[in-house]
This record gives C-alpha cells, structure tokens and sequence, in this order.
C-alpha cells in the first residue's frame, strides 16, 4: 500500500513539475516580448528626435541661418547614425536605405552650406529646400511607421 501511495506521489510531483516547466516557458515568452516592445518604443521616441531636429534643421535653413544649420545638420548625421545602427533591426530595408540617402543628403548640404553660405538665388534655395523637405519627410515617415507597428493590435 505504502508503495502505491509513494508512486502515485511521484506521478503527482512530476504533473506539477512539468507544468511548472510549461508555466514558466510561458512567462520567459512573455518577458522577452514585453522586452521587445519596450525596445520598439524606444527606437520610435529616438527617430521622433530626428524628426524633431529635421524640423529645426529645416527651419534653419528657410530663415537662412546658416551657422544653425550646420549645428543641427552635424546634430542629425549623428544622432542618424547611432538610431539607424542602434534600431536598424525594426527598420524595413526600404527604411534604412532611406535613411542612408536622408544622411547623404544632409552631408551634402551641410557641406554645401560650409563652403559657400547661404545660397545666393531663389533658384538655389528653392532647390536646398527640396532637398530638406524629402529629409524631414523621410524622418516623419519613419517615425510613423515604428509608432503604428507599437499601436497594432496583438493577433489573438
């Protein structure tokens, strides 16, 4: 009898270990995936900064301010290069060649601004700020697309 009870004991410990095992896998799953998310929304306030400094760096550029400009064009190739190697994993590759070529472009003008000033024509101008708004648009759009992946609703 005593061994009956002592088997069925250690069959009952085992169903709880493993469901023990089950229960705890589950939460490791949902750790990393909190863990994740958090990431995600950090990566999204980080490129809402770069959008942010777009907007000045543009404004900078429209009032002709040249000495602004430079700061924020250095302020943005930087801040660019540490979220596209930092975040890159929750960008598309359309995403990070767009931002590639959104930092071509601010390299270009900064030097461009560096070694003759504002530019001297309407012509000029009309084609720098071009040249601006596809930045900022391209740091706006990518802001909007991490912010609406964080806001999907989960798939049940």
């Amino acid at each position: 009898m005593f061994d009956l009870i002592a088997g069925i004991a250690s069959i009952v410990g085992l169903a709880i270990s493993v469901w023990t095992l089950v229960v705890a896998t589950g939460a490791r799953k949902a750790a990393k995936e909190a863990r994740e998310a958090v990431r995600k929304g950090n990566a999204a306030e980080e490129f809402k900064n770069l959008s942010r400094i777009s907007d000045e760096f543009l404004s900078h550029i429209e009032s002709d301010q040249v000495p602004g400009a430079l700061m924020r064009a250095r302020d943005l190739m930087s801040a660019i290069s540490l979220a596209s190697n930092r975040w890159g994993r929750f960008l598309s590759v359309q995403s990070r060649n767009n931002i590639e070529e959104a930092y071509s472009q601010i390299s270009v003008i900064s030097r461009s601004l560096s070694t003759n000033g504002a530019p001297a024509t309407p012509q000029q101008k009309d084609k720098l700020l071009k040249i601006c708004h596809g930045v900022v648009g391209a740091m706006t759009k990518e802001t909007g697309t991490l912010f609406s992946e964080l806001e999907e609703p989960e798939e049940t």
